[in-house]
C-alpha cells in the first residue's frame, strides 16, 4: 500500500486486415480471417471487423454519401443508421499508416486530388495506393483519435465544427484540438469494445443512484427513474445483443424493455418499461465513456439515456438528451444477480465464475474475532513506511470483528501505543498464499478524510530483495479525501512511486462508500487485470524482462487495512470527528483457473 495518484489512461481497440473487401452496399464480408495484434499511437490493434467512424463533436459517423459505389463520391458525416455506406475497414498500408475501406463500395478514403491544401475534400476512391489514401491515427485522449493524411500531414475534420446531417468533411492544416478533429472507432458488430450480453445494475455517477421502474411495476408505460440502490429486480438489466452493435435492455422484474416514450425524437423525452417489440427506441449502444463509465445512446434518436437537470434526488425522472459529457449522463454497469434480497451487500453464494475453481474462501459467518486459522494480524504503530497515525492491533474485537455476516475493520480515534488512532491489519501470510489466481473481495470502504483503506498483496518469501524488489499487488485503495476515485496499482523495482514510474489505474465508483462492490485481480504468468464488478479497468502486462519488471511468479497473501493518516491518505489532514470509520467485507474469495 504505497502512496501515489494514479491516471486512468483509456486505450482504444482498432482493427486492421486485408482480406475480404465488399463491393457493395450491405454485401457481406467473406474470407477474412485475423491478421495480426500490435498497437497504433499506444493503442492496441486486433483484426478483422468493420468500424464506425464516429466525430466526438456530434457523434455522427463518416458516412459515403447516398451509400454512392462510384468513384468521386464525396464523405460526409451523418446520424449513424447501421448502413455498409457507414462501415469502414482498415488496411494496413505499412510504415505506420492505414487506410480506410468502405464496406458499402471496397473504394477507399482519399483526399479530392491528392490536394495539399487546407479544406480539401475528402472523397471515395479505387485504390491506387496513393500516399493521399493513407492515413495516420495520433491518440488523442480519452479513446479518440486524430486522423492525419500521410501526403499532407493535414487532419480530418468536420467543416465549421457543424453537427448537421451531411456536413462535409475536409482536411485542414493543424490540429486545433477541436472535437471536429477527434474520432472514435466502435466496432460494428460488439456494441464499443466488447461489450458483454449479461444482467446488469446501472448507477448514474453523478448522484450513484440506480436506474428503476417506478413502483417496481409490470405495467407498460411505467416511468424510468433513477432511485437509492436497493438490490431489487426494479433495479437488475438483462443486457443482450441484437445485432449491429445494438443492444435491448430489459428489466429483470418485469420483463419488459428500456423504451423512449412515443419513438420521439425530442430532447427531454422520458424513458419508460415497454414490451420489448424491436423498435429502434428499445435498441441502444453501449459506448465507453471514459474513466469505467458508459453512454447509453438510443438507435432511432442519437441522445443518451440522460438524468433530468442533473437531480440528484430519489424519483428524478430519466429522459433523453443530446451528449454533452455531464456526469448524469455516464453510468457505471455492474453485474447484478437480481436476487431481490436488498441492499445487505450479500454476494449471492459462492459459486465459481466460469473457467475458475474456489480454493480459498472466507464468508464471514458466525461472530467475534476472524477465523485465526485463515487471518493473522500485522501489529505495530511505525507509521508502516508511509507516516501513517494508527496502531495496527492483535486480534482485539474493537478493531476487528466478524458481526452480521460481515468482517469489521474499525478504526477508531484513541491513544493506544503511543499513537492516536487504533485500528487493524489482517494479513493471510502462512494461512493462504498463492501464485496466480483470482481475488476477489467484495467490500464497503470507509469515507472519513484521512482514512485509506486498502485490499492488496505483498509476497511471502520476498526472494527477489526488500520493497518494492519483490513487488506489490494493490487491488484496490481509497482515501477519503478523494471519495469514490479507487486505485489498482503494481509496484516492482522497475516500476514504483519513489522513483515516479509506478503502474496503475483509478476508476470512478460512484457508491464505493455506500454500497458493496466486488474488488478482484485476475492474476497469470502473463498478466494482471484488475476489475471494480465487471468493469476491467487496468492491465499490468509481463514484459518478459525479468523480475525488476515482473516479479510475480512467487507467492504472496492477501492485506485488509484500515491506514489513518500517512504520505497519501493524510495529504489534506485527517477529520479527527469523522471516527470511528468501518470498511465492510462480505466475503474473500480466491480461485485457481481450471
Amino acid at each position: 500500500m504505497s502512496s501515489r495518484r494514479n491516471t486512468l489512461v483509456a486505450r482504444l481497440i482498432i482493427v486492421s486486415t486485408l482480406a475480404g473487401v465488399a463491393l457493395a452496399c450491405g454485401a457481406p464480408d467473406e474470407g477474412s480471417t485475423p491478421e495480426q495484434d500490435g498497437e497504433i499511437a499506444g493503442m492496441s490493434i486486433s483484426t478483422n471487423q468493420y468500424y464506425y467512424l464516429v466525430a466526438r463533436h456530434s457523434d455522427k459517423a463518416l458516412d459515403v454519401q447516398s451509400s454512392s459505389t462510384t468513384n468521386g463520391a464525396n464523405v460526409q458525416q451523418w446520424k449513424r443508421n447501421d448502413s455498409a455506406a457507414q462501415q469502414w475497414r482498415l488496411e494496413d498500408a505499412g510504415g505506420g499508416f492505414y487506410k480506410l475501406r468502405a464496406k458499402c463500395s471496397g473504394k477507399v478514403l482519399d483526399v479530392q486530388n491528392a490536394a495539399y491544401g487546407e479544406g480539401a475534400n475528402v472523397q471515395q476512391w479505387d485504390d491506387w495506393n496513393a500516399d493521399n489514401q493513407k492515413w495516420r491515427f495520433e491518440d488523442a485522449g480519452e479513446g479518440y483519435v486524430r486522423v492525419a493524411a500521410k501526403h499532407s500531414g493535414k487532419y480530418l475534420d468536420v467543416a465549421w465544427g457543424s453537427k448537421d446531417d451531411g456536413a462535409n468533411v475536409a482536411q485542414v492544416n493543424a490540429y486545433s484540438g477541436s472535437l471536429a478533429q477527434q474520432w472514435k472507432f466502435l466496432p460494428v458488430n460488439g456494441g464499443g469494445g466488447g461489450f458483454e450480453d449479461g444482467r446488469y445494475v446501472f448507477r448514474a455517477l453523478h448522484s450513484g443512484k440506480c436506474l428503476d421502474v417506478a413502483g417496481s411495476s409490470q405495467a407498460d408505460g411505467a416511468n424510468v427513474q433513477q432511485w437509492s440502490c436497493n438490490g431489487t429486480l426494479a433495479q437488475a438489466f438483462d443486457v443482450k445483443s441484437v445485432g449491429g452493435g445494438l443492444y435491448s435492455i430489459l428489466n429483470t422484474g418485469s420483463g419488459k424493455a428500456l423504451d423512449v416514450r412515443d419513438v420521439s425524437h425530442d430532447a427531454g423525452a422520458r424513458m419508460q418499461q415497454w414490451g420489448y417489440g424491436g423498435g429502434a427506441n428499445q435498441k441502444f449502444r453501449i459506448e465507453e465513456a471514459g474513466d469505467g463509465t458508459y453512454r447509453i445512446v438510443a438507435s432511432h434518436s442519437g441522445q443518451v439515456v440522460d438524468v433530468g437537470n442533473q437531480s440528484k434526488g430519489d424519483g428524478a425522472a430519466v429522459v433523453q438528451w443530446p451528449w454533452n459529457g455531464g456526469a448524469n449522463q455516464r453510468w457505471t454497469l455492474s453485474k447484478s444477480d437480481a436476487s431481490g434480497s436488498g441492499g445487505s451487500g450479500a454476494g449471492g453464494g459462492t459459486s465459481s465464475p466460469s473457467g475458475w475453481n474456489l480454493v480459498w474462501s472466507d464468508e464471514f459467518n458466525g461472530s467475534g474475532l476472524p477465523d485465526a486459522s485463515k487471518w493473522g494480524y500485522d501489529v505495530g504503530g511505525s507509521g508502516w513506511g508511509n507516516g501513517e497515525a494508527q496502531y495496527y492491533t492483535d486480534a482485539r474485537t474493537e478493531n476487528a470483528r466478524v458481526e452480521n455476516g460481515s468482517l469489521v475493520i474499525e478504526a477508531r480515534r484513541e491513544a493506544y501505543g503511543g499513537m492516536s488512532y487504533t485500528s487493524a491489519r489482517l494479513v493471510t501470510r502462512n494461512k493462504g498464499d498463492w501464485t496466480y489466481g483470482r481475488m476477489q473481495v467484495r467490500a464497503l470502504i470507509p469515507s472519513g478524510r484521512g482514512t485509506w483503506p486498502a485490499i492488496w498483496m505483498l509476497p511471502t518469501d520476498w526472494q527477489y530483495g526488500g520493497w518494492p524488489d519483490s513487488g506489490e499487488i494493490d487491488i484496490m485503495e481509497h482515501v477519503g479525501f478523494d471519495l469514490n476515485n479507487v486505485h489498482g496499482t503494481v509496484h516492482t523495482k522497475a516500476y514504483n512511486h519513489m522513483i515516479g514510474t509506478q503502474k496503475g489505474a483509478t476508476t470512478w465508483v460512484g457508491d464505493a462508500t455506500t454500497a458493496f462492490h466486488d474488488y478482484t485481480v485476475e492474476w497469470s504468468p502473463e498478466r494482471i487485470d484488475f476489475y471494480v464488478d465487471s468493469n476491467r479497468y487496468y492491465t499490468f502486462a509481463n514484459e518478459g524482462t525479468g523480475s525488476a519488471a515482473w516479479p510475480f511468479d512467487k507467492r504472496f497473501h492477501l492485506i485488509l487495512n484500515i491506514a489513518v493518516g500517512g504520505s497519501w491518505g493524510g495529504v489534506q489532514g485527517i477529520d479527527e470527528g469523522a471516527f470511528p470509520q468501518r470498511m465492510l467485507v462480505d466475503y474473500v474469495r480466491v480461485y485457481s483457473k481450471n
